[in-house]
């Protein structure tokens, strides 16, 4: 067999993800990639998280984001205080979640990775959407997380991080807090949910399947 090599422009490279990556929404939120600002139109009312990814991060349109974003909006639908509510995003990774937060209308938001580069372009995608307010930092769950700190805790991580750091997690919450769990495949969920379940100091536990992937909420007794 006769082998071809063919050299590809760089620029093909470059703009490919651009083609892959469109705007979507969840309820009145949308995510949208930087370079259609001018001709993307937001309905009033309506907020957008603006991304212009690269070809290293994501576009936020996963499985687990998607989770996790409704799973903030049924947040703050359920009445919460959003001006208190002090909401953690732990591997935070590109920021996507807790800009969204932001964009939502909480006001008290912490984010924190392990990846430095995660963090720096989180800070990056937060200054393009103009949300200033929110606190990013570089560490793990140790570092990251202060007991009983947190109304809202997103960990979009690994199921098996989740479940090994679990006391961590529920330790971290405020009576009355949601733990909202994802980075976890639809065949681990039931027992990531049993896991946490056996801590018995929940209100509500529920999960949720998107294609492959799932998330699990939980909320604390008061």
């Amino acid at each position: 067999e006769s082998l071809a090599v063919t050299e590809m422009e760089d620029k093909d490279w470059k703009e490919s993800y651009k083609e892959h990556f469109k705007p979507w929404a969840i309820g009145d939120l949308h995510w949208a990639p930087l370079w259609l600002k001018d001709e993307y139109e937001i309905p009033v009312g309506h907020e957008a998280v603006w991304l212009d990814p690269g070809m290293a991060f994501g576009t936020g349109n996963h499985g687990t984001t998607r989770l996790c974003v409704e799973q903030l909006i049924a947040y703050r639908d359920s009445g919460a205080d959003l001006d208190a509510s002090r909401l953690a995003d732990a591997g935070c990774g590109s920021g996507i979640l807790a800009i969204s937060a932001a964009k939502i209308g909480f006001q008290n938001i912490v984010g924190f990775d392990i990846d430095a580069d995660a963090v720096r372009i989180a800070e990056e995608n937060a200054e393009i959407n103009d949300v200033m307010g929110i606190r990013f930092s570089v560490g793990g769950l140790e570092e990251g997380l202060n007991p009983k700190g947190v109304d809202c805790l997103l960990a979009n991580i690994l199921a098996n991080v989740l479940v090994a750091n679990s006391q961590l997690l529920i330790e971290s919450l405020a009576p009355g807090a949601w733990l909202i769990l994802s980075g976890i495949l639809a065949v681990e969920v039931e027992e990531v949910a049993e896991h946490f379940r056996k801590a018995d100091c929940w209100n509500s536990v529920q999960t949720d399947t998107l294609g492959e992937w799932a998330s699990v909420r939980l909320i604390r007794e008061r």
